[in-house]
């Protein structure tokens, strides 16, 4: 991850565009194209690249979910802004490649124009996705994830659990959700 400033914005953007790639690769093996994406958001490389991406290669643009943990959700208050803010809280997170106070402005134009909700989560909402990951539900491969790996996914099981947010994004049995896991095993044992 790296963030821009005036004048620094080159290594930001060749990340971003690794992250294109990965984006890209997604896309290649897909049969039928996502109708939602859920994306964590630190300083917001990954869900730029994705939305971004996302945007230009699909017909119908899936809805995009910018996720971020409640205490760095700059994201979030830059939307409630219109313009890039800081976050409301610390940035103190287990989340740690999420504890982002503010944004990376080269990132604005694309979630500031491309997304379509953003959202916070809990700390505690953060445990139940990286166990669903690692045990998964029957034909899901297992998938072992650090904390802001797994955000996308903590997001969209909250929302599953919220009857009006779920109706709003216009979720349902056949919807099609691309999640990325941005961080793999940390080298910790995943608590019971």
């Amino acid at each position: 991850q790296d963030t821009s400033w005036e004048g620094y914005d080159r290594p930001p953007v060749s990340i971003m565009r690794g992250y294109g790639v990965l984006v890209h690769e997604i896309a290649e093996q897909w049969k039928v194209a996502p109708t939602h994406v859920f994306v964590q958001a630190g300083v917001g490389g990954l869900a730029a690249s994705t939305i971004g991406y996302l945007w230009a290669i699909c017909d119908k643009r899936p809805l995009s979910v910018v996720v971020e943990p409640k205490s760095a959700d700059c994201w979030f208050q830059s939307n409630l802004a219109g313009k890039p803010a800081l976050a409301s809280g610390d940035a103190d997170t287990v989340m740690g490649g999420l504890a982002c106070r503010e944004i990376s402005p080269v990132c604005w134009p694309v979630i500031g124009e491309g997304a379509d909700w953003f959202m916070t989560i809990e700390e505690e909402d953060v445990l139940p996705a990286r166990r669903l990951l690692a045990h998964p539900l029957d034909g899901d491969p297992e998938v072992t994830s650090g904390p802001s790996g797994c955000a996308g996914l903590a997001g969209l099981v909250r929302v599953c659990t919220d009857e009006a947010a779920f109706k709003a994004l216009g979720l349902d049995r056949k919807s099609r959700v691309l999640l990325i896991n941005s961080e793999g095993d940390l080298g910790e044992k995943l608590p019971e």
